[in-house]
């Protein structure tokens, strides 16, 4: 794998105009790191005191799939969902083999993906913006270095997705902060 830059993408400098190109770019550059061709990004969503993920940005993917992981929470056992509930990169190397997944292999079968990374998108003030996954048709077991950049690149998007979405001075945001709702306001 070639080396790939930490900096993918920043809302101030490149002055993205819409929360879905900046999603997109950076999607585009986390299926690089990995060496992926399927991918999506999730935000939180918390209108209506649930907490759960909504799919914004995808490639690879048709309308089975999105419909199956439209709405995902914490207390799913996907990749994503258990991203989510963890706080951390979860890595399913192989759909067939993780007991956990058994609910979701009919669907991996019928996209076309065999391995999973779901890695959470924590912005620096610790609150879950939303999970970023990388798919691969064959079993996959990352190193742990492209673990640990993928990390990186997803808590740059984080404060990028809020520099997006807040003005400048109004980044602290209270605990539990949801930007599912606001994300889907301004791409429309």
């Amino acid at each position: 794998m070639n080396a790939h830059p930490l900096f993918f993408v920043c809302a101030y400098s490149l002055d993205m105009a819409t929360i879905d190109a900046l999603l997109n770019a950076a999607l585009s550059s986390f299926l690089d790191l990995h060496g992926a061709e399927r991918g999506n990004i999730q935000v939180l969503d918390t209108d209506e005191g649930h907490r759960t993920l909504r799919i914004l940005a995808h490639q690879g993917f048709e309308a089975p799939f999105l419909n199956a992981f439209a709405r995902v929470s914490a207390d799913d056992e996907s990749a994503c969902g258990r991203a989510l509930r963890f706080r951390c990169s979860v890595v399913v190397p192989d759909t067939e083999e993780d007991d956990a997944f058994a609910p979701y292999r009919l669907i991996a079968r019928q996209a076309g993906y065999r391995s999973v990374i779901s890695t959470p998108i924590i912005s620096r003030w610790d609150h879950i913006v939303g999970i970023i996954s990388t798919h691969f048709p064959h079993p996959h077991t990352p190193a742990r270095a492209a673990i640990d950049r993928g990390e990186v690149l997803a808590r740059q998007l984080a404060h990028d997705i809020l520099y997006v979405l807040e003005p400048r001075e109004n980044l602290v945001l209270p605990r539990g902060h949801g930007v599912g709702a606001r994300v889907a306001k301004s791409s429309r």
